[in-house]
């Protein structure tokens, strides 16, 4: 059954000329989430208002349905009312509605905030509301790093970078802001999410050559924790068993006791401000994130001790065009029929040069650092050239 029939389903249900599958609440529910697939068509952004109304009465504060049908209401919000005088205090009206969505799916079931949070932030993305842009990828990103980090192997990671774009666009609206530490801290968490794997594998390789009984013990843990979960799995609510938490406490707990240890101080525990300055304060860090809408840069230096963003640049030059600029390259290099791949090679090296690395390098002889070194930490589509 594709979307219209199933639409025209639902419609008939609740008609009383179909029998129902759903609960009144759900078939109210998804009715609404149909209509808001086409919500600039006349009259539907109104009837899915209308219907998360009812259905919202139908439900408990409680119910794992609430806060999708939330997020629901505040989306037909923004586009019933979207020729209101004061669009401004239905956005904001809207919003609020979004975080205590995010809030409640979040507690009871992860994979639900990711979608609440994901479709808010692509929504004010494309209206380049950047307060809203900015916040809700943050959101997305933490509910992602929490179902990651509890249903997920290390080795599935890759399939997540279909959604690398919340750092990205994250890390772009708050750029937007002026705010390159939030903007930097994102993209961090987002890197280790795919690859802590490998460095925390070799902390404990090291840790094992001083303290074999804190290895072993966090490693019974870990291997105590995983027992738990395959026997009990998560609940309705997407909630962990009693004893896979207690064997997660205890993990924690000796993580604690490993993190007391000298050199340890950051033992699992996500890249965040101050390794990015400890980074900086050795040679000057640029950041490179590209966007649909551009890509921003950040540069960090270290000036008399402290740590310095000195410029945040936004080079008018999207992802598309990074697919365009590597087409020819990527066809020689990795396509059906293989061809020297040198040439397109030198082209698209050129095209990043005077597309980006130009602006960066005039941005760091003004920030004085002349011709000395720098590291480029790219992310997105420029990080596989």
């Amino acid at each position: 059954m594709n979307q219209d029939e199933e639409r025209i389903q639902l419609e008939n249900v609740l008609a009383g000329k179909a029998k129902p599958t759903l609960s009144p609440a759900a078939t109210c529910g998804r009715l609404a989430e149909l209509y808001l697939k086409t919500p600039q068509s006349p009259g539907l952004a109104e009837k899915a208002f209308q219907l998360t109304q009812v259905a919202l009465k139908l439900v408990a504060a409680d119910d794992p349905l609430h806060p999708k049908l939330r997020h629901f209401h505040a989306m037909a919000m923004r586009w019933k009312d979207i020729s209101a005088t004061d669009v401004s205090s239905v956005y904001s009206a809207a919003a609020e509605i979004e975080r205590e969505a995010w809030k409640s799916s979040y507690a009871k079931v992860p994979q639900e905030a990711i979608l609440v949070a994901m479709e808010w932030a692509d929504w004010a993305w494309d209206r380049e509301l950047w307060d809203e842009a900015s916040e809700a990828y943050a959101l997305a990103h933490r509910a992602l790093l929490q179902v990651v980090l509890h249903t997920i192997e290390k080795s599935d990671r890759l399939e997540l970078l279909k959604h690398f774009r919340f750092a990205t666009r994250g890390a772009y609206a708050f750029a937007k802001l002026r705010n390159a530490k939030d903007a930097i801290v994102l993209l961090e968490r987002a890197s280790d999410l795919l690859f802590s794997g490998d460095r925390q594998s070799w902390e404990l390789t090291r840790l094992a050559q001083d303290h074999p009984d804190l290895r072993d013990r966090l490693i019974a843990a870990q291997i105590s924790a995983m027992r738990a979960h395959e026997e009990h799995g998560i609940d309705s609510l997407g909630q962990r068993s009693p004893e896979e938490l207690a064997a997660q406490a205890e993990a924690n707990a000796i993580a604690l006791e490993i993190r007391k240890v000298e050199g340890f101080a950051s033992f699992a525990l996500p890249s965040g401000w101050q390794e990015v300055m400890e980074a900086a304060s050795k040679v000057p860090v640029v950041y490179i994130v590209p966007t649909d809408k551009g890509c921003a840069c950040f540069f960090l230096k270290a000036v008399d001790g402290q740590i310095e963003i000195n410029n945040i640049i936004d080079i008018p030059v999207a992802t598309a065009d990074f697919a365009v600029a590597a087409k020819e390259f990527f066809e020689a290099e990795f396509g059906d029929v293989r061809t020297d791949a040198r040439a397109p090679l030198v082209q698209l090296l050129q095209w990043l040069a005077s597309h980006i690395m130009m602006g960066v390098k005039q941005q760091l002889h003004l920030a004085g650092n002349d011709d000395l070194p720098f590291a480029i930490i790219p992310f997105g589509c420029c990080s596989i050239m």
